[in-house]
């Protein structure tokens, strides 16, 4: 994709662990249809407003930044290599 070849921060591949083997598939999958969501949201939306229903999509949503992590906030008495330390917001 054009902006992972000009190197556009935010954009690339994905980095899953190997374990669980099925997390990739099911991350994939999640974030595939919750975009369809946001898409028929935004159709329903353009149609309340007397738009045509691709209104949107066409103008602001057909590639959507999707910013999605997930942490693991491992025991601190057990020993894991990657992880989220202890914060606060």
């Amino acid at each position: 994709h054009s902006t992972v070849k000009n190197k556009l921060p935010m954009h690339g591949a994905n980095l899953f662990p190997k374990e669980p083997s099925t997390l990739k598939t099911a991350v994939l999958t999640y974030l595939d249809k919750m975009t369809e969501l946001g898409h028929r949201i935004m159709a329903l939306i353009a149609i309340a407003l007397d738009l045509d229903l691709r209104y949107f999509r066409e103008r602001f949503t057909e590639e959507p930044l999707i910013l999605f992590r997930i942490f693991s906030y491992p025991v601190a008495s057990q020993n894991y290599t990657w992880g989220v330390g202890e914060h606060t917001d």
